[in-house]
């Protein structure tokens, strides 16, 4: 084994303690597994017209749904788009993944990837959405960063603030 490789395995064994720490900090904080599944296939089913959005209207079958939407329309468009839906779902559901839950997650799946370094990635999460900073060799590990934060639990949305090093 190489230096790099020893110090990289030593990077992924120090995110697996941190995301047991913080797993059992939050034990009863995280959404049960699947949960981001669900609301994305309860998303579909629910926007009838398929416009990428559910409505007031298209919403009314969900019971006692009404308050998570109304709190969760962020542009007050009588709409939720796919974000805001799943923070709906979070609200109406109780469901919670803590922001520090998050960050050590995507940090920790950063840290598996062979395409992004996690060493130069920052990530920062406020109410589920995360956001991604550093500089990157290329256009490819700006999408694979994003691609990876999308793929954690709890994540709401991700913005990417990645640039490339010129």
């Amino acid at each position: 084994m190489n230096r790099g490789q020893s110090g990289r395995s030593c990077m992924i064994a120090a995110a697996v303690a941190l995301l047991a720490t913080a797993g059992a900090a939050a034990a009863g904080d995280a959404a049960p597994a699947g949960t981001m599944a669900r609301s994305s296939a309860e998303f579909k089913r629910l926007d009838a017209n398929g416009d990428g959005y559910v409505t007031r209207e298209e919403a009314r079958s969900v019971r006692g749904f009404e308050r998570a939407f109304k709190d969760s329309d962020e542009n007050q468009d009588g709409k939720l788009d796919a974000a805001e839906f799943d923070k709906a779902q979070v609200k109406h559901n109780g469901q919670h993944v803590s922001d520090s839950m998050i960050t050590a997650r995507v940090k920790a799946a950063l840290l598996k990837d062979p395409v992004v370094s996690a060493f130069v990635v920052a990530v920062e999460t406020n109410k589920g959405i995360v956001q991604l900073s550093g500089f990157v060799r290329s256009s490819s590990q700006v999408r694979r960063a994003a691609e990876i934060a999308y793929g954690v639990q709890g994540v709401v949305t991700v913005r990417n603030a990645l640039a490339i090093k010129t």
